[in-house]
């Protein structure tokens, strides 16, 4: 849930996805966020549409006037082949992850890590959750 309107999104436990949000240490799910831009306010949106890495360069004026304003963070990443860089991220109120028979699983914190590419590969998903989580919520 974000800005109070619900969302959901397939998704698949990632192994290699070991990102946190570097204060809190929240696990970090990865959303393309073309699952979720129809929630985003428009200086999100903006933000991610507008720069190729999210490094210091970053119109952070624009995303301070955002409502999620916030609830924004960057969380650090590196992955083979890539450069360092910066995930925009956001923490939703609330996190509830099903399982394939429609019942909740987990219900815990976590942050909401925002992906401009498609993953790789056929897939039908669009999020990647860390093993963290499922580690978390127990």
């Amino acid at each position: 849930k974000i800005l109070d309107r619900d969302f959901s999104v397939k998704g698949i436990i990632d192994t290699g996805n070991r990102l946190k949000e570097p204060i809190t240490q929240e696990p970090a799910i990865v959303v393309q966020y073309t699952a979720i831009e129809e929630i985003l306010p428009e200086e999100v949106l903006e933000c991610l549409v507008s720069y190729d890495d999210f490094y210091l360069d970053i119109d952070l004026e624009n995303l301070s006037n955002s409502p999620l304003a916030s609830r924004l963070c960057f969380i650090p990443y590196s992955s083979l082949g890539r450069k360092k860089g910066f995930l925009l991220g956001i923490r939703p109120e609330e996190v509830k992850v099903w399982d394939k028979d429609g019942e909740v699983e987990i219900m815990g914190k976590a942050v909401i890590a925002l992906c401009r590419e498609a993953f790789a590969g056929k897939n039908d998903y669009q999020a990647l959750l860390p093993p963290a989580l499922l580690v978390d919520s127990t």
